[in-house]
């Protein structure tokens, strides 16, 4: 490794003595300092290499694992959700909360608003057999809050006889290119109730959604806020390139949000923002330079929150 210190016209090569000396214990600090780099890399290569076979192995361990049909899939998730005994086992993930505090109350506002006060916009492209599954959670627990549906073209198009009289549903032509910025913002074009809630095809909705959402729409935290309403997995996700568990089952990850609609109408989506992700953290960064702050719910303390169908990215097939 060191070979070439020596030679002439190297950095230790001198005629003097007394800088022979200082080079020489230059070069032992050299090499000792080397030699730490070394030995820093190897245990840390040796902890990276360790974890990623536990990783694997797990991933392995999982990933072969049968899953339920989607109904016991989700009766299995809000029954363990929802049994006070498992509160403390409930991991959080989410990301976003660098842009907010988590709500552990909420303070009531004097006001009546209802869930006629509301409406549910879903962006949706190419996935009509998960969409299938959404209505049908939608009519059973939210079907008196109204539907805004901004569907894309694509290959996959949902049957249109799923939807009720509290649905109102909007085809557009984005291109190939995925927009999810460019088709809320056309949901919130069509909104006219004084809230907003925006909606993936994945997210399945419960009673405590149902039973709590007016709390919330009648807070004081919900006035010139971006509220995030937890979102808990149904299903482990993985990483299938890195062999690895992304998320456990029934662990917390991202948020599904909730604001007034003239609001969002001022500031809006970013439609330059293309493929699927970053619309809501750039929204959010934007939002607070203008003094208005995202505030998280947190879920049992308030009790209220939605399920993720959880998928692997290919699922997504735009």
């Amino acid at each position: 490794m060191f070979k070439n210190l020596n030679k002439k016209g190297g950095v230790f090569k001198t005629s003097s003595a007394n800088t022979k000396r200082k080079q020489h214990i230059a070069y032992q600090n050299y090499l000792i300092k080397k030699q730490i780099e070394y030995m820093n890399f190897y245990r840390n290569n040796s902890i990276t290499t360790n974890r990623r076979k536990i990783n694997e192995k797990e991933y392995n361990r999982i990933r072969n694992l049968q899953r339920e049909n989607y109904i016991d899939e989700f009766n299995v998730a809000n029954k363990f959700l929802q049994d006070p005994k498992n509160y403390s086992s409930i991991q959080r993930y989410n990301g976003n909360l660098q842009f907010g505090p988590q709500l552990a109350k909420i303070v009531q506002n004097d006001t009546k608003f209802t869930k006629k006060d509301l409406t549910i916009v879903l962006a949706i492209k190419n996935r009509s057999k998960r969409f299938k599954i959404f209505i049908e959670y939608y009519n059973k627990f939210c079907s008196d809050i109204k539907l805004i549906i901004v569907e894309a073209k694509g290959n996959d198009m949902l049957d249109r006889k799923l939807l009720g009289n509290n649905t109102k549903y909007v085809p557009i032509d984005i291109g190939k290119k995925w927009c999810l910025s460019k088709l809320r913002n056309m949901g919130i074009q069509h909104c006219n109730t004084k809230f907003i809630i925006f909606s993936d095809v994945d997210f399945i909705y419960n009673s405590l959604f149902s039973n709590h959402i007016e709390t919330i729409l009648n807070s004081k935290d919900v006035i010139n806020s971006f509220i995030g309403l937890p979102i808990f997995e149904s299903w482990y996700t993985f990483d299938h390139i890195k062999k690895k568990v992304n998320r456990n089952i029934y662990d917390e990850y991202g948020a599904m949000y909730l604001c007034e609609s003239e609001m969002i109408k001022k500031h809006k989506f970013n439609e330059n923002i293309k493929g699927h992700g970053g619309e809501e953290r750039e929204l959010q960064v934007r939002l607070k330079r203008k003094g208005i702050r995202t505030k998280f719910i947190k879920y049992p303390n308030i009790p209220i929150y939605c399920l993720h169908y959880s998928h692997d990215m290919k699922t997504r097939v735009y």
